[in-house]
């Protein structure tokens, strides 16, 4: 058995396999809350959240807490 925190911070930081599976769930969540005007946007939006680090630094202030 092998440990997936490693997988997963990476795909946070949006690197590793389970960086695009990411991408396109909060992408589409993005679009479906009406957050994004269509579903492009919600993607991109998410890849840039992603490539600022803007989602781990959130991890890490969850986390904190």
């Amino acid at each position: 058995q092998t440990c997936a925190l490693p997988i997963s911070m990476a795909a946070l930081g949006g690197q590793g396999e389970l960086a695009l599976p990411l991408i396109w769930n909060a992408g589409t969540y993005l679009w479906q809350a009406g957050l994004e005007a269509d579903h492009s946007a919600g993607l991109e939006r998410c890849r840039e959240l992603l490539r600022s680090g803007a989602v781990l630094h959130h991890l890490q202030t969850m986390i904190r807490c």
